[in-house]
């Protein structure tokens, strides 16, 4: 990914000779972080969904009493 944006912001200056290099590079560093704000907050996200998933499952089963041996979607009187 590094490597790509480096690529990138030499076509860019190769292109754009009025912008200034450091401000390409402050681009550059910008896409960056929000490149591994986006990886970040995509595993956080995974890891709640996970976490909330695994108590409703533990929720609805000890409701249905699955954990007493019977089955969770057979209703017993």
């Amino acid at each position: 990914m590094d490597t790509f944006l480096n690529i990138l912001g030499h076509i860019l200056i190769f292109l754009t000779p009025k912008i200034s290099y450091s401000y390409l590079l402050y681009l550059q560093s910008a896409a960056l972080s929000t490149y591994y704000f986006i990886l970040l907050f995509s595993i956080l996200l995974f890891i709640s969904y996970f976490i909330f998933y695994l108590l409703f499952i533990l929720l609805f089963y000890q409701k249905s009493g699955c954990l007493n041996n019977k089955h969770p979607l057979i209703f017993y009187n």
